[in-house]
């Protein structure tokens, strides 16, 4: 039983991955429908950050008193009504409204699903919180393909409809199919927890936060501005652009897939030290050699970006869930609120960055944000479990 149900939420991951990423290859096409400049459509893309601060202070809560397979409908349901609306707004009011819906819904799913997975992971599912991390990433890597095979050829509108019916469909199947073995619902427990006893209890743990968003800031970056990057800095046109992103993607696979046996054998502190290094250099090379290493030196570099960076977020989210006493689907959502909170004023500094210096400046920060990461790794020391 454990082991149908360890592929149903990889499955779900993989579904999950699919369907949030699929309009990241046509950023261009989206800033150009709502006739914004790079700053303006940075902050507000950022502005998802406060629907998603919104679903992390309570999503936590509500799966835990609702149980799993309610708030996983719920946030699919969202979700796919609110990607299905975004891509067919041309009016930025709309599209900010729009764009937190999207922040407050994905955050959702967040918490189901990685609740979910360390749920499994405690009824036998090794390593599962990593390796899922990889399914999200491989879903992402083939809507990254299918996107960029349809640029040109289909309307964004229509891409994202379609792409959404299938993965909402497929998603209410897989929640369907294993609903007996989903978080169970604590709502009738006499000691089912409550919203404002544990806000009062919030847990700021400053080591894991800080090395979370230095470690998966990179990521945000890539997944915000790569596309546009290599098209007018590096000159790439539309339907080669997304190719640096797709090889970051595909090399985060092979990383959260490969990181288990090394786990084995290394310490994952210096594991996490090596590969934010890897990724920060490697990412900088690219960026600030983009004239001269042309489109299969971008590709490169942002691949072995993606290969360093692919199992520091998990990681640290990973050692959260031992370090607070909380059921993990509030620790999840209290350590994502803080990271999204850091992430918000980040790319805010980006995005005015990128307007006043330029996006390779820009993007220089997240680069040494992931070098840096190892700075925070004493976290992985050996602590007690909960």
């Amino acid at each position: 039983m454990i082991k149908r149900d360890v592929a149903l939420t990889k499955t779900l991951f993989f579904l999950f991955g699919l369907g949030i990423m699929g309009w990241v290859p046509r950023f261009p096409e989206v800033k150009a429908n709502l006739g914004v400049n790079n700053g303006l459509f940075g902050s507000v893309l950022s502005f998802g950050a406060f629907g998603s601060l919104a679903a992390l202070l309570t999503v936590g809560h509500l799966v835990d008193h609702f149980g799993g397979k309610r708030m996983l409908i719920a946030g699919q349901t969202i979700l796919s009504i609110s990607f299905i609306s975004i891509v067919h707004v041309t009016n930025l009011q709309a599209f900010l409204f729009l764009n937190i819906l999207v922040g407050f819904s994905i955050s959702t799913l967040h918490i189901a699903n990685n609740a979910q997975a360390f749920y499994d992971q405690d009824r036998g599912g090794k390593n599962l919180v990593v390796s899922a991390a990889g399914y999200w990433s491989a879903g992402s890597l083939i809507t990254t393909l299918l996107s960029m095979y349809l640029i040109g050829k289909v309307k964004l509108s229509t891409h994202i409809t379609v792409l959404q019916l299938i993965v909402y469909a497929l998603s209410i199947a897989v929640i369907l199919k294993r609903k007996e073995t989903l978080i169970p619902s604590n709502r009738h427990d006499r000691v089912s927890r409550s919203i404002f006893n544990d806000l009062k209890k919030f847990n700021f743990d400053w080591v894991v936060n800080f090395g979370l968003i230095f470690g998966i800031m990179l990521e945000f970056a890539i997944g915000d501005w790569s596309t546009i990057f290599t098209k007018e800095i590096g000159g790439i046109s539309g339907t080669w652009a997304p190719l640096p992103f797709l090889c970051f993607t595909m090399f985060m696979i092979v990383g959260r897939v490969s990181i288990t046996p090394l786990r084995n054998r290394y310490k994952i502190s210096n594991l996490v030290r090596i590969g934010g290094v890897l990724a920060g250099t490697s990412f900088l090379v690219g960026i600030w050699l983009v004239d001269i290493l042309g489109l299969p030196g971008l590709m490169f570099t942002f691949a072995l970006c993606g290969l360093g960076s692919s199992f520091i977020g998990p990681s640290f989210l990973n050692i959260a869930n031992t370090r607070i006493d909380l059921p993990s689907s509030i620790v999840i959502g209290q350590i994502s609120a803080v990271n999204v909170m850091l992430s918000w004023v980040l790319k805010q500094i980006v995005s005015f960055v990128v307007d006043v210096a330029g996006l390779q400046v820009a993007l220089t920060i997240p680069a040494l944000m992931a070098i840096s990461v190892g700075l925070f790794t004493k976290v992985f020391k050996p602590i007690p479990a909960k």
